[in-house]
């Protein structure tokens, strides 16, 4: 099957939804980087802290998670992202439940994303079963508000 080329989508808002901190750097950094440049605002939430994100089974979970939210601040700093929202959710114990949807949809609705995206199942890591927790949540969401509906306080 030969390649498509699409245009990045430009001057709409989107919010990226991932796991883990490095996971929309790792999946799709370069694609937002583009709507980015093509006049796009990128918000990205973050269901866990990647508390667990360590080799190093002596690691304090605080400080890994406080590592790993500061590298994701860089990275979005970087890619010129609008905001990074952390949930700090425990790592490896969020399920595809009303948990994700009821940390998504207060975001949705208050940033209005007219694209919302999140890291495929089959791109998930076998190693955790958190990555594919954001692919079923987007998609359960209410759909955007309407201008009348969107929150402006925050989460």
């Amino acid at each position: 099957m030969p390649s498509v080329i699409v245009e990045p989508p430009s001057k709409v808002s989107i919010m990226a939804v991932a796991a883990h901190p490095d996971d929309v750097e790792s999946w799709c950094a370069g694609t937002l980087a583009c709507a980015i440049d093509a006049g796009a605002s990128v918000r990205l939430l973050l269901v866990t802290s990647g508390d667990k994100g360590s080799s190093d089974p002596a690691a304090n979970p605080r400080a890994v998670a406080a590592l790993r939210e500061g590298e994701s601040r860089e990275a979005a700093r970087r890619l010129w992202l609008d905001e990074v929202a952390f949930r700090r959710h425990p790592d490896g114990e969020v399920e595809d439940t009303r948990l994700p949807v009821s940390v998504v949809r207060p975001l949705r609705r208050r940033y209005a994303p007219r694209l919302a995206s999140s890291m495929p199942p089959s791109g998930a890591s076998p190693s955790s079963p958190d990555p594919a927790v954001p692919a079923g949540t987007c998609s359960r969401t209410s759909p955007t508000p309407s201008h009348s509906e969107r929150s402006t306080t925050s989460p």
